[in-house]
């Protein structure tokens, strides 16, 4: 095939890790830029066919969210590294259990200027980015939120639901589970403008008991097709967002402290805070009695700072908890869809200004690859 040809019709092309190998011939420097998004995910051996492919590579990454999950045992590694003769140095550099791609390009990169902070966010409401921006990023986040219609007359960024659920011998929350199903009637929608929905638990248990209710909801079709429902751990959720997040932490008061000091892990709490577009909704079954860590504290402070200060500024009839209306929304997408092109165009121009002719994007996420 003539693959010169094919890339001048078709110079960016955007595709996952796994399907690369199906897609796109291993030819060295294919591109004349890669760039892989969501690279603390990414392991360096899943990467390299991706840099095979590039004259010149671009690593996005976040290194205070989740890392990629590995199943090699520390044994193998160290018999691979016997195997091909790494030094202690060189198994450090490039220990396949622990050293992400975006943490692999970190430690090579000599210079600066070579490192760009990303600092402009796009996704969230201020109340709900705000929290993170501070514990997390030294308040260094220039938040591009806050301007909208829907964020001066929406719903509050959270609410808090406090419960008196018991977490179950099997890790089940069931109380957290019938409340968050109470609060999916109130959001979908048979017809009109309608809000994406997550379920996240920052545990595996809570997030199956879950599936197993939307499998059996007679509300299925609606939940997946209008709601883009998406059900999951923080895992499952990074790189993803929803316009309104329905958190469940599934403990309480009798848990035991190994599950709240799983919870208040920095990357696990960052990316699970952080999904919601408009909303985030909190399920809560434990109290200030708790072993609850000095992350879920602070958060949980905030959420209900924030729902405080948003119904002391409703009067009147409407006085109480709101809803995000879909119809706030009618708009918001075309403008972030010409914002997007605009800033795509003017990329292209940069690009093809330095003699780059050929862009692949590399992305696990869901949301960019549909």
């Amino acid at each position: 095939m003539n693959w010169s040809g094919l890339l001048g019709a078709l110079p960016v092309w955007l595709v996952n890790l796994s399907d690369l190998h199906r897609v796109l011939p291993l030819k060295k420097h294919l591109f004349d830029l890669v760039i892989i998004d969501e690279a603390s995910q990414c392991d360096i051996a899943s990467a390299l066919p991706a840099l095979h492919r590039a004259k010149r590579a671009v690593i996005t990454g976040d290194t205070k969210q989740l890392s990629h999950v590995s199943f090699l045992s520390l044994a193998s590694q160290s018999d691979f590294a016997c195997q091909f003769g790494l030094d202690e140095s060189q198994l450090e550099r490039f220990n396949f259990r622990k050293v992400s791609l975006v943490d692999l390009a970190s430690g090579s990169i000599n210079e600066q200027e070579s490192v760009i902070f990303l600092n402009e966010h796009f996704r969230s409401r201020p109340g709900i980015i705000s929290i993170s921006n501070e514990a997390f990023y030294s308040n260094k986040l220039s938040i591009m939120t806050g301007h909208r219609m829907i964020d001066r007359l929406g719903s509050a960024e959270y609410s808090v639901r406090r419960m008196g659920g018991e977490r179950g011998e099997n890790g089940v929350n069931e109380a957290e589970i019938d409340a968050i199903f109470g609060e999916l009637q109130t959001l979908i929608k048979p017809a009109g403008a309608a809000l994406s929905i997550g379920i996240l638990s920052p545990f595996r248990a809570q997030v199956d008991a879950i599936l197993k209710r939307v499998e059996a909801s007679p509300d299925l079709h609606l939940l997946l097709n209008r709601h883009e429902l998406l059900v999951g751990t923080a895992h499952s959720f990074q790189g993803e967002e929803r316009d309104v997040m329905l958190l469940s932490f599934a403990l309480d008061n009798a848990s035991p402290s190994a599950s709240f000091r799983y919870l208040d892990k920095e990357d696990v709490f960052n990316v699970s805070i952080t999904r919601a577009r408009l909303e985030n909704r909190l399920f809560l079954s434990f109290g200030a009695d708790s072993k609850a860590g000095p992350l879920a504290r602070r958060f949980i402070a905030h959420a209900d700072q924030i729902e405080r200060e948003h119904k002391s500024k409703r009067t009147g009839p409407e006085r109480g908890r709101s809803t995000t209306q879909p119809s706030l929304l009618n708009g918001e997408g075309a403008k972030l869809m010409k914002a997007s092109m605009i800033e795509a165009f003017r990329s292209k121009k940069a690009f093809r200004s330095v003699g780059m002719r050929s862009i692949c994007f590399v992305s696990e996420r869901r949301s960019l690859l549909r």
